[in-house]
């Protein structure tokens, strides 16, 4: 009997992500690599493999059903693959302890705590991996994700947090911000630049600003927004005095208690998001994630208090000083 040249590991999670997201530019954006790389792999996959995995329509695909039938036996090997290695790993690598998480909160909340992650929990190895699929534990080997997603009932989740525009003081004192309260701000919105990342909240045709203005009652349907694809390039472009951004509390705080942004209407309007602690299914009985654990807790406490403290009318004050 022939033996069939199976394709390599990587040609089969692209093959497995495009499936999933619908999509050779997501499926890229996912992976690191380019759509067309994409594309090239998956006609690889169908020449070796003799049949077509996805019918092509326009820029859609559409899955045939030898597609779906390789993609279930897929996505059951990769899961098994995974758990073997982080089994593994763990028995060598005890000391390590590697977090998935989404760029922005990676970047502007967990990288400026990561020495007081280090000096709590001595002689341990972080790793911090910045994916846009951090629960997808398959594709990033990780001990545990912090996963950002549409908030459910019956759900814990590791705090609450707001949305409010900020600027860079500089930006507030030029477009005359400084001295104008809460109604007349909202009347100024529409004139300013605004600026937005690609992340969506409660349905795809509703993105950050649109949300928050809803619940205010203030109207930017024909606003122009200059967006970008990550949150955290709006808010550094914020604090750089290109326009105002609209922050989530985790990502903004670091950034109003040094100065560089001001925060210009108070925590009214609640985050329809949440995040929450994902734990690899291999390493539910792994003690540094408990560790870690608790001590996320207690570091996001801090987020909370800072939210305390913001909800006070002495946030205008920020602006004036």
């Amino acid at each position: 009997m022939n033996m069939i040249a199976l394709p390599s590991l990587q040609t089969l999670r692209i093959f497995e992500s495009a499936y999933r997201l619908g999509s050779f530019t997501k499926a890229g954006e996912e992976l690191g690599i380019s759509q067309g790389a994409v594309s090239q792999n998956i006609k690889t996959l169908e020449i070796r493999l003799g049949f077509l995995v996805f019918f092509r329509e326009g820029r859609s695909i559409i899955p045939t059903p030898s597609g779906t039938a390789l993609r279930h036996t897929v996505s059951e090997s990769l899961s098994r693959i995974e758990s073997v290695i982080a089994i593994e790993r763990q028995k060598h690598k005890a000391d390590e302890l590697i977090i998935s998480a989404h760029p922005g909160f990676a970047i502007r909340w967990m990288f400026p705590r990561l020495t007081e992650f280090e000096r709590a929990l001595t002689n341990i190895k972080f790793t911090i991996n910045t994916v846009s699929a951090p629960t997808n534990f398959a594709l990033h080997h990780a001990h545990c994700a912090i996963d950002y997603a549409p908030r459910e009932q019956n759900k814990t989740y590791l705090f609450d947090e707001h949305l409010f525009p900020v600027c860079s003081p500089e930006f507030a004192v030029k477009s005359g911000l400084a001295d104008k309260g809460k109604k007349k701000l909202l009347q100024c919105l529409p004139n300013l630049t605004l600026l937005t990342d690609s992340s969506q909240l409660v349905n795809q045709d509703q993105d950050n600003w649109t949300y928050w203005a809803n619940q205010v009652g203030v109207e930017l349907s024909g606003q122009v927004f200059k967006r970008h694809k990550l949150s955290n390039i709006t808010l550094q472009l914020a604090e750089l005095g290109h326009g105002v951004a609209l922050g989530r509390t985790s990502l903004v705080m670091d950034a109003i208690q040094s100065g560089r942004l001001v925060q210009l209407f108070p925590s009214q309007v609640r985050n329809p998001y949440g995040y929450t602690l994902q734990v690899h299914p291999g390493f539910f009985n792994y003690a540094l994630i408990r560790d870690f654990e608790k001590l996320l807790k207690i570091q996001t406490l801090k987020i909370s208090q800072f939210e305390d403290n913001s909800l006070s009318p002495q946030y205008t004050k920020q602006i004036q000083a």
